[in-house]
């Protein structure tokens, strides 16, 4: 009984070894990971206009930019984003000091050759401020998708 017990094993082994073999030669492999897609230098310059006005601290002119070039569905969603900018513009100041000019891109990347991401990074004298923008080519140029800012550091690293 202990030898078929043994031929067992080892039979099951070498079959199932041989099997393993076959299918992984018949079967694709993983999928490899598309090469990067390069972000266009015009999203690239159009992310940095709305930028240069934060570094300028002509934020009534930002949100207005913003409002001209983003898709907002209805009046009262881009009254709730400028209730939010002002709220960021009050709050912040108190927590990390003053808001300073001092914006610096961190990481672009771009999902396709119509969507790119660009993050920066707005320094204050005790903490920072993330900035992310979305930027997508419509048939009119590129044009902002969303635009977020957050306190919290992480936003600023590569993931989901």
């Amino acid at each position: 009984m202990t030898r078929s017990l043994l031929l067992a094993g080892l039979l099951g082994g070498l079959l199932g070894g041989v099997f393993s073999t076959l299918a992984s030669r018949w079967l694709p492999g993983p999928a490899t990971s598309a090469a990067a897609i390069p972000v266009p230098a015009e999203a690239r310059a159009t992310a940095d206009a709305y930028v240069a006005r934060l570094r300028a601290g002509k934020y009534d002119e930002f949100v207005n930019d913003l409002k001209n070039g983003m898709v907002f569905p209805s009046e009262k969603e881009f009254d709730e984003f400028r209730r939010s900018f002002e709220l960021y513009r009050t709050v912040i100041p108190g927590i990390y000091g003053p808001l300073s000019g001092d914006v610096t891109l961190v990481r672009e990347s771009a999902a396709t050759p119509d969507l790119a991401r660009f993050v920066y990074l707005q320094k204050c004298p005790n903490g920072l401020v993330v900035w992310t923008f979305i930027m997508y080519r419509g048939a009119e140029g590129w044009r902002p998708s969303t635009v977020s800012w957050s306190h919290d550091p992480l936003r600023a690293f590569p993931g989901p």
